[in-house]
């Protein structure tokens, strides 16, 4: 039978080079009294300037603006940028609007006045990167850098960064251990001997669904694990466990979400793996899983680009 991770609560393998960030972009227009042709009205604003200035993904990015009207009837979106507000203190010649970054690495900002284009800039962050740290008190010492895919797996990569950017990985374990498999994590608090009497880490957010990326689970690819075994497209079950692919595990495709890809510290999974044990083997689907004992703590998870 194929192997599966174990249905716990919740890429081609990637290496992102990170991208330029794009803090300037200025055009364009007023409408100069015209309607648009794709179906806007007439403009009572215009953009001299549009300023985007944007340090990494899931952070805070700043638009600003200058022009004319700029309080009358000035929208400004973003395909990735989410929670688009208007700050305080900005006036009819110069706006000031925050987001935070989701959804993508680059996109464009747009704003429209009555409906109308009148200035858009491109708003550009490097690939995310989170550092785990693992110590177990013997040799499996040392980070784990992983690079995330918000290109290919946007709802993935933001439900996993809300579990980092919140420390509540921190204090968690690698509880499964399969050698030639996977590596499992993010689910258990340290200090158990087995996970059959171990109890789960509480506070998961909202669970979500598998998401379609393209990606492969593929060696050193990092995925989420489900609560169905197999879990379908369409079960909203991962929350906040993961596991790196310790071989070409493409069965796995289409089940199991591929959101990046460790960059650094494989070694470091290694030392996991080879660490001292208790294992247990099952007999479906043939599968020898072991705890690693002493627990093999991730002491924190830190969103480092």
């Amino acid at each position: 039978m194929q192997q599966r991770p174990h249905a716990f609560a919740t890429v081609r393998a990637i290496g992102v080079a990170s991208l330029t960030i794009a803090t300037l972009a200025l055009l364009s227009a007023c409408g100069g009294g015209k309607s648009s042709s794709s179906g806007g009205g007439t403009p009572t604003a215009t953009v001299s300037a549009l300023v985007v200035s944007a340090t990494k993904y899931a952070s805070p990015a700043t638009i600003t603006i200058n022009g004319t009207g700029l309080d009358s009837t000035l929208a400004v979106t973003s395909s990735v940028c989410t929670g688009m507000t208007l700050q305080s203190g900005s006036t009819s010649t110069s706006a000031t609007y925050s987001c935070t970054v989701s959804g993508g690495l680059t996109g464009s900002v747009i704003a429209k006045s009555n409906g109308t284009q009148v200035g858009s800039a491109t708003l550009t962050v490097p690939a995310p990167i989170v550092r785990m740290a693992v110590n177990n008190g013997l040799s499996a010492v040392g980070n784990i850098d992983i690079t995330l895919a918000p290109d290919k797996a946007p709802k993935t990569v933001d439900n996993f960064l809300h579990y980092v950017n919140t420390s509540w990985y921190n204090n968690t374990i690698f509880h499964r251990v399969v050698s030639g498999f996977i590596a499992q994590g993010g689910g258990y608090a340290p200090q158990i001997t087995s996970v059959s009497t171990a109890t789960l880490k509480t506070g998961t957010f909202p669970a979500i669904a598998v998401e379609s990326t393209g990606l492969s689970n593929v060696m050193w690819s990092i995925s989420m694990a489900n609560a169905n075994s197999p879990p379908s497209v369409d079960s909203i079950t991962t929350t906040s466990q993961f596991f790196f692919n310790l071989a070409n595990n493409t069965n796995l495709d289409g089940y199991y979400t591929v959101f990046g890809a460790i960059t650094a510290g494989t070694s470091v999974v290694n030392a996991i793996v080879a660490a001292p044990s208790s294992c247990v083997t099952n007999s479906a689907p043939g599968t020898t899983d072991c705890l690693p004992v002493p627990n093999a703590v991730v002491t924190s998870a830190t969103q480092i680009q």
